[in-house]
């Protein structure tokens, strides 16, 4: 990275929302891709290069979809963006993280939550990380990459599988460790219950944990390496519960590692989201990035970063519709993904 592109940049070290540093209960996110297990409901699908198919489901449970799509060419036709050059088809060492953009609760966890329908909706609003499940599609669609894309089909108000279980999790402190106590603006969420937390924990924390770490395995068994994108967005004002309410908020903020981020995966983020609107960071407004804890600091040959949009680049906010700032966002992170998928070749 030039002096130039690093003078440019602000290096800033704060508490990740999700954990110190997004490695939490494995580092921050985790999978699907594990039959069997009955609780936790997440969806992979494999994107592999070719002509684009659809909907074939391989596994299916209560909690955990397959999906093998081929993707590349002019798939899909939703956005007039430029595909790229160097495609890489094979075995791909991409894992494509996308932990918070659901909305889904389960009645019997919704039994248990005390806001009322129109609160409820409104905190979904805000703290789900709204339509990062449609730029990663979009992204490798358009790059023609192959990845195993992971996506948590639950909302994180059921858990939030990118804390640290026990005393580890600063969010613990004000009533967000992995199962929230406490909403966006630090009202109560949940009546405390050691019991019920520990149910929720059992059902749906664990087993995703295992699905993603399971995920990395068998990509590091195919590759040799492996490579994750943790894909998020933020608000562009603060939520109350943040730690840090001075943070500064740029257009995208690029979660590290030290032992996980070397720092031309750095350069290559900076490189192909130049020029948003906002600017880039490091690790400000949330810090840190997803790696499971087996591999956390163990396993150099698992990479990992993280993406962190803000929101009003491509959707209007709390929770409205995306807007043509979508394409935009949505380039970079094609040229990001093309130049990543790269790395350790």
């Amino acid at each position: 990275m030039s002096p130039s592109v690093l003078g440019n940049v602000v290096k800033q070290q704060v508490a990740k929302e999700k954990g110190t540093s997004k490695v939490g209960a494995i580092s921050r996110r985790s999978s699907r891709l594990v039959t069997g297990l009955a609780s936790h409901r997440s969806r992979v699908r494999s994107h592999i290069c070719g002509k684009t198919q659809r909907g074939s489901n391989l596994i299916t449970d209560n909690r955990c979809r397959l999906k093998v799509q081929q993707t590349g060419g002019q798939s899909g036709g939703t956005m007039d963006l430029p595909l790229t050059d160097g495609i890489f088809c094979g075995p791909s060492p991409l894992v494509m993280h996308v932990p918070h953009s659901s909305t889904v609760i389960p009645d019997e966890v919704r039994a248990d939550l005390l806001l009322d329908d129109s609160e409820l909706d409104l905190e979904l609003k805000k703290m789900t990380d709204w339509y990062t499940d449609d730029l990663a599609n979009i992204a490798l669609d358009r790059a023609g990459l192959n990845a195993r894309t992971v996506e948590n089909q639950f909302s994180r108000l059921v858990v939030d599988p990118e804390r640290f279980i026990g005393d580890e999790e600063p969010m613990a402190a004000i009533g967000m460790g992995p199962v929230y106590h406490s909403t966006s603006d630090l009202s109560p969420l949940r009546l405390p219950d050691p019991i019920r937390d520990g149910a929720l924990i059992d059902q749906y924390f664990r087993p995703y944990a295992r699905m993603f770490t399971k995920v990395v395995d068998g990509v590091l068994a195919d590759c040799g390496r492996a490579i994750i994108v943790d894909l998020h967005s933020f608000p562009t004002k603060p939520l109350p519960y943040e730690l840090d309410q001075h943070a500064l908020r740029p257009g995208i903020c690029i979660g590290t590692d030290p032992f996980h981020t070397p720092d031309s995966i750095v350069a290559m983020a900076i490189e192909s989201f130049a020029g948003l609107p906002g600017g880039i960071a490091l690790n400000t407004p949330f810090a840190g990035t997803y790696v499971p804890l087996k591999h956390l600091g163990r396993t150099p040959e698992v990479t990992s970063v993280m993406i962190e949009i803000r929101r009003n680049l491509y959707q209007e906010e709390p929770g409205g519709p995306r807007h043509d700032g979508l394409m935009t966002v949505a380039s970079g992170l094609i040229k990001f993904l093309s130049r990543v998928v790269w790395f350790g070749a």
